[in-house]
């Protein structure tokens, strides 16, 4: 499968909720011209009738209401039919499928679609984190979490997949809801970052950050976090080796810990976040590493912390962040397509 064009855009789905009719002409509408002016500077002839486009809402989409998802996937159908395209797939996907179609990719492109041993993934978006890895064959395991596991069949093969979404445990997400907790005591931020555009005078405590995730997810997302109970006594689980997805890439990419050791990325935190200066510098001394929002790219890191190591009990070694594989990015999207386009 090789990507002919490609287009994106930052803006949400979501985003549009108050203003669903929106979603299709301000969002879709110019997507799809950018593709079809793209396809045509490459001379690649586009017969748009004949292609399924797709959209698929995920983790933004599914905190909104029925009534709002439904409008405006009515405005995105709309929109793609007037350009001329054909109607795929339209609507929100399940969090677990999407960590599924993220599992399918990450394999086909490491040349393990038919392996008994594939890679686990563990993903971080901004408002859900997805878990996902395969039971051996026949699986050892006598915990429950066997109950949950999905049957994916793909490239001729049969998997039973554990894969588990954690709604409200994304990187932006937890931030916001650690944020109220601590709404006086900003010590995940270094001194001086621009926190809701005013610059913070206190000093970034790692212990005391740590302690402001762990009070926030337990007064709003303990029912996720004990979806982890089972998969983490899981003996398939312990055998497993996975990669880190997305904010979990970029979070660890950005603290010099592609491959974490908990101690060295704890090292790493309390080095780094001391000022913010020292942040700023990092990114100019560093044209590659990720320059989005580094104002939390401190908090980002002791949730990454948190979540590896205290609620995964991840061992060293077991990880490793990636965001391409052969110069491929490491997309859910193109999992969707290997699997023929229909969910697990």
């Amino acid at each position: 499968m090789t990507p002919v064009v490609e287009y994106s855009s930052k803006l949400p789905l979501a985003s549009y909720a108050r203003v669903p009719d929106d979603s299709g002409n301000l969002l879709i509408a110019p997507l799809l011209d950018a593709l079809e002016r793209l396809a045509a500077d490459k001379k690649y002839a586009l017969e748009k009738n004949t292609v399924l486009v797709n959209v698929l809402g995920t983790a933004g989409m599914r905190e909104l209401s029925a009534g709002q998802q439904d409008a405006i996937y009515k405005a995105v159908n709309t929109s793609i039919l007037a350009k001329g395209w054909a109607l795929g797939q339209v609507g929100t996907i399940d969090g677990r499928d999407e960590g599924i179609f993220a599992w399918v990719h990450l394999n086909f492109l490491k040349g393990l679609a038919t392996s008994d041993n594939t890679l686990g993934i563990i993903e971080m978006g901004g408002a859900s984190s997805q878990i996902t890895f395969a039971l051996k064959s026949p699986s050892a395991d006598e915990t429950d979490v066997s109950k949950n596991a999905r049957t994916v069949t793909w490239n001729g093969k049969t998997y039973s997949v554990v894969s588990e979404s954690l709604l409200g445990l994304g990187a932006d997400a937890a931030r916001t809801s650690m944020n109220k907790i601590k709404q006086q005591d900003q010590r995940c931020y270094p001194e001086g970052a621009p926190v809701m555009k005013v610059p913070t005078t206190g000093a970034f405590d790692f212990a005391a950050c740590d302690r402001a995730y762990d009070d926030a997810i337990a007064a709003h997302y303990q029912s996720e976090i004990n979806k982890l109970i089972p998969i983490v006594k899981s003996s398939d689980y312990a055998q497993t080796d996975f990669i880190g997805l997305s904010s979990l890439y970029y979070t660890l990419n950005f603290f010099n810990n592609d491959m974490p050791d908990r101690e060295k990325l704890k090292s790493a935190l309390e080095q780094s976040c001391k000022r913010y200066a020292d942040i700023e510098e990092s990114l100019r001394q560093d044209d590659l590493k990720d320059k989005y929002q580094p104002e939390n790219k401190c908090a980002n890191g002791v949730f990454v912390y948190d979540l590896l190591y205290d609620y995964l009990q991840l061992g060293n070694g077991r990880l490793t962040a990636l965001k391409k594989v052969e110069n491929m990015d490491i997309r859910w999207t193109d999992g969707f397509l290997l699997l023929g386009k229909q969910a697990p």
